[in-house]
């Protein structure tokens, strides 16, 4: 018998899932400021697998916002000459950016230095690698765009929707108002919308696995291969192709990886002055970006509100977790060839 070919990937996802959280509780991070364009603020709300960021800042002179791309260490400014200003809210690893025009109150995508508007959005809010982006449209529903095809999903059967997160296999989750008022979280997969219940979707991957929150039960949940699993009761914020969560717990930002939580707080230098506020993106290298504030004493009382960075933790181990993550990598893939050449002879 086989083992299909979804279930080796699980395993293997499993088995890097425990050696990463072997070498990220051994090792340690190094931390980015991302800064600004002269404003105030900046903040960073997706990572692709090359740990380029989409982020949005604050020009000076309170400008308004301009999106951006943060990779190599620059932050780029990518508003469209014009219609400049927006935001930017998903990024795939050819580094194409979607999100919000604020001139057009239009989704665009920007890629290779030049900028689609999507006719009938209202905003764009997630990319996969074949260029396929989810949103809302202009009459608040979500939908499918291809590049060249716009297709909307409509409410299914409610009074809105919206499309949060599409996957590599065009898979995307979102959330829809019911007949009755409720919001719930659905799952459109090859032409059919499914209803997840009163859940937020938090994050979609590539294995199929959505992330989901109760503000009814103070609960986060995992539905995986049909199975909801109980996270408990903090506050999760998305997931990598590992299995790995990003969240807030006991106060801080943490990683849940391998069946344990990581405060990326403890990590941070105490000299550094910053306050970490959100996680909102994790790779599947383990980077974490999201945004914090610098220290009360350290605001400028001439800027409005506190200076907020985008921020990127990047994982960096010492030689022996790093050792280690080898030496369990090539062991538990060596078990897993095995295993799986046993049970194609069975």
């Amino acid at each position: 018998m086989r083992t299909p070919h979804c279930l080796r990937k699980s395993l293997a996802a499993a088995i890097l899932s425990v050696a990463f959280a072997v070498l990220v509780q051994a090792g340690s991070y190094t931390f980015t400021e991302i800064g600004t364009f002269g404003g105030n603020t900046s903040y960073a709300l997706d990572i692709n697998e090359k740990g380029e960021l989409a982020a949005q800042a604050y020009l000076t002179g309170y400008a308004g916002w301009a999106p951006a791309i943060y990779s190599g260490g620059v932050l780029t400014n990518i508003s469209s000459p014009t219609a400049p200003g927006g935001d930017a809210w998903g990024i795939n690893d050819h580094g194409a950016v979607v999100g919000t025009n604020f001139t057009k109150l239009q989704g665009y995508i920007y890629s290779n230095g030049s900028t689609q508007f999507i006719e009938g959005s209202r905003e764009a809010l997630s990319i996969n690698n074949a260029g396929q982006v989810t949103g809302t449209t202009t009459h608040g529903t979500a939908y499918l765009f291809d590049g060249t095809t716009f297709t909307d999903l409509g409410a299914f059967g409610g009074n809105w929707s919206t499309g949060r997160f599409i996957n590599q296999a065009g898979e995307l989750v979102g959330q829809y108002e019911t007949a009755s008022g409720e919001s719930h979280a659905f799952l459109y997969k090859e032409g059919t919308m499914t209803d997840l219940g009163k859940y937020q979707a938090l994050g979609l991957n590539d294995l199929g696995e959505v992330l989901l929150r109760s503000g009814e039960l103070n609960r986060s949940f995992l539905l995986s291969n049909g199975t909801l699993i109980d996270l408990g009761d903090w506050v999760v914020q998305t997931l990598n192709n590992r299995g790995d969560i990003v969240g807030y717990k006991d106060g801080g930002v943490v990683v849940y990886s391998g069946g344990q939580f990581v405060s990326l707080n403890a990590v941070l230098d105490p000299s550094q002055n910053f306050v970490l506020q959100v996680a909102i993106g994790i790779n599947d290298a383990g980077q974490v970006t999201g945004w914090g504030r610098y220290d009360e004493s350290l605001w400028d009382p001439n800027q409005e509100g506190p200076p907020q960075h985008a921020f990127l933790f990047t994982p960096v181990p010492d030689g022996g977790s790093a050792a280690t993550f080898i030496a369990v990598s090539l062991a538990a893939l060596l078990f897993l060839k095995r295993w799986l050449r046993v049970r194609s002879t069975c």
